[in-house]
């Protein structure tokens, strides 16, 4: 990545250039040569290979000319009217920082790993994560790798970690691990509980990685509604005054995947047989005697 740096002044007149020699030059940096007197030109003599030539008349008309340094090494430079004459001029150019990282996303699958990204650069770079759940390697010089180890996605949702590199004097480089969904997964346990006729609750015990929901198909046995994973479900139920059992379905519902059942069995009301009173005195006459039976 290269970047737009500095920008160095020239000033050209009688008869030479004003500085002549510059050593602080990088790459992306721009020479702007400034007329002050005379009739000149800026023409290049011995430049770096790869490095594009120039020759710009400076003159009253003509009052500026730039040039964008794009390759690190020696420019050297003359006046052609008046080179004969000493008036010539250089710059040395240094490369600049440089950083890429490829590519720029990696897709991976929900179970734990690690992925790469490949660091082409000339410099010291540091990286990091934002997420926990991804880390990298943190540093490195030169060109190298990037290691991004990741665990286990256990949400049914797609988590993105953002990775970001940096070079001194660059803007940062941002690359990102996408990582996929797991299945959405449940299970209820037990599958049933026995309670007694009268009145109360009981629980179970929910274990999934989504959100769910909960219903009961009996009026006498309300449940929690809803949760997100793992959880508990209760279950409450009336009293049963009936001698006979009853049962109440409970469907615990994930999107995606099968309807988990679990039952609750309450048992019938218990055989009462009362005799009031225990005894009546009656008379040696014949008669009858009342007892009430509940």
């Amino acid at each position: 990545m290269l970047t737009y740096g500095t920008k160095h002044i020239v000033n050209v007149q009688n008869f030479s250039f004003s500085p002549a020699s510059i050593t602080n030059v990088q790459v992306g940096d721009t020479i702007r040569w400034v007329w002050v007197s005379g009739t000149h030109t800026t023409t290049s003599s011995s430049i770096p290979a790869g490095a594009s030539t120039w020759d710009s008349p400076i003159t009253s008309s003509v009052t500026s000319y730039e040039y964008r340094v794009m390759n690190a090494g020696v420019y050297n430079y003359v006046c052609t009217p008046h080179a004969a004459g000493g008036m010539v001029g250089s710059f040395t150019a240094a490369a600049g920082p440089s950083l890429n990282v490829t590519p720029s996303n990696q897709n991976v699958a929900a179970t734990g790993g690690n992925t790469t990204f490949v660091v082409t650069s000339n410099s010291n770079w540091t990286a990091s994560s934002n997420q926990t759940w991804c880390t990298v390697t943190p540093s490195g010089n030169g060109n190298g790798s990037i290691t991004a180890t990741y665990i286990a996605n256990p949400m049914t949702t797609v988590r993105i970690a953002t990775i970001t590199v940096t070079v001194a004097g660059l803007s940062p480089m941002i690359v990102t691990v996408t990582q996929a969904a797991a299945t959405a997964t449940l299970s209820v346990s037990p599958a049933n509980r026995d309670v007694d006729a009268i009145a109360g609750s009981t629980t179970f015990t929910v274990t999934s990685n989504s959100n769910w929901t909960a219903s009961s198909n009996q009026t006498w046995c309300t449940v929690t509604p809803s949760g997100t994973g793992n959880g508990t479900i209760t279950a409450t139920y009336s009293e049963n005054t009936s001698l006979e059992a009853r049962m109440a379905s409970i469907s615990v519902t994930v999107a995606g995947i099968p309807v988990q059942m679990v039952t609750v069995n309450q048992g019938g009301a218990a055989l009462i047989l009362e005799i009031d009173p225990m005894n009546q005195m009656v008379s040696y006459e014949a008669g009858s005697a009342e007892f009430a039976i509940v």
